[in-house]
């Protein structure tokens, strides 16, 4: 299933309704400012050393984070028809002095300092490889981005494409590549494709010194009971995260860890009730594995062993990136408009909420992912940009 049939697929509508009571606001935030409101953007923000990086109308933009004074602005080239305007990528990746970002088929590299566009790349050349809401993946040297059917490799000082990978392991079948993952030079590429009967995936791992696939680890389709929707479970793979010698994926109700050496199966937890299962947000810390499902809940379980910790619902379908902070799992549920806190020993809910202007009109939701840092929350919602204390 692919990451923009699933935002669409769930949207505002979610599991969960509007009427549902919320809990007594608490409004946390320090600065906002109004946007375009036609403007779509889910891509998470940064917050590096009382600065925060973002993507807000068409532009990417620095403000300073505690007061929402505007440093720089650099426009993104964007034009009409209006879904162009909608930024396609999932996170600002940055190092050192700079940031990069993937919009469609350009990825940009800018300066940190002053917002100067270091270098541009266009990668229409390689065709339509392109997918919606994509996550590059970055090591010292080089980013790298999925498709359909190839990975690219860019290097970051210059943006020439100097790695192109072809994977064709599955034709005639168009094989996405959802998040690449580098870690120690191993390149983990979670895949998904469709038979015509059912959505089919795989992880790959590929050697980036040797040049040389280690192993491919094929995910089951399990049977499902007559009253899910579907008739076999999506076998597509669309993040992972490494943690240690484990690699965790997740598919369809399952989540797996993998030796990410060899590609074998450590452990396996299902869950059948949980509706259409896993698609985005799996973070680790301290041998934990937290996840979010399609169907609003949380899971914590333990990294060696598959273990459920505990399990709690909250409200939207989660197809959000997670960060783990001072004991506590942040997100914005960017299918329903709210953040997200957890606490992540118990799985108890501390706060969330709507943007403080969702009371007199629901069309204010939180919308990007959630960056956290430095005391602060930041993100892009559909009418205005939000800094928030962390309470």
């Amino acid at each position: 299933m692919s990451k923009i049939f699933l935002f669409l697929f769930f949207g505002f509508s979610s599991f969960s309704c509007w009427d549902k009571p919320l809990p007594e606001e608490n409004n946390l935030v320090v600065w906002s400012i109004p946007l375009i409101p036609e403007y779509v953007n889910t891509i998470q923000p940064v917050i590096d050393n009382g600065y925060t990086y973002l993507i807000g109308d068409t532009t990417m933009q620095c403000f300073e984070l505690t007061t929402g004074k505007l440093i720089w602005q650099r426009g993104l080239e964007k034009q009409l028809p209006l879904f162009q305007l909608n930024i396609s990528g999932k996170k600002i990746l940055h190092e050192g002095n700079y940031l990069y970002i993937n919009d469609s088929h350009v990825i940009w590299c800018f300066n940190k300092t002053n917002g100067e566009v270091v270098w541009k790349t266009n990668i229409a050349i390689y065709g339509t490889i392109w997918i919606p809401y994509s996550m590059m993946s970055q090591n010292s040297t080089h980013l790298f981005l999925g498709g359909k059917n190839k990975v690219i490799g860019i290097e970051k000082n210059t943006g020439t494409i100097d790695i192109e990978l072809n994977i064709n392991n599955r034709e005639p079948y168009i094989q996405a590549i959802y998040d690449p993952l580098v870690i120690d030079n191993l390149l983990y590429m979670p895949t998904g494709y469709y038979t015509g009967t059912m959505v089919k995936g795989d992880v790959l791992c590929y050697d980036l010194n040797t040049k040389k696939y280690l192993w491919t680890y094929s995910t089951p389709n399990y049977k499902l009971p007559d009253n899910i929707v579907s008739q076999y479970s999506d076998g597509s793979v669309l993040t992972s995260f490494v943690y240690d010698s484990i690699l965790v994926i997740a598919y369809g109700n399952s989540i797996s860890a993998l030796n990410r050496f060899t590609g074998t199966m450590m452990w396996e937890y299902r869950d059948i009730s949980d509706g259409f299962g896993f698609s985005m947000g799996i973070e680790v810390y301290n041998g934990k594995v937290y996840v979010g499902s399609n169907k609003a809940n949380v899971y914590a379980l333990d990294i060696y062993t598959g273990k459920l910790y505990w399990k709690t619902q909250t409200q939207g379908s989660i197809i959000s990136l997670f960060t783990i902070e001072n004991g506590r799992l942040y997100f914005n549920n960017t299918s329903f408009g709210q953040i997200n806190i957890f606490d992540i020993n118990t799985g108890k809910i501390i706060w969330r909420e709507f943007p403080p202007e969702f009371k007199k009109d629901r069309n204010y939701l939180y919308l990007s992912d959630l960056a956290v840092g430095e005391g602060y929350m930041v993100c892009v919602g559909t009418k205005k940009i939000y800094c928030l204390k962390i309470p």
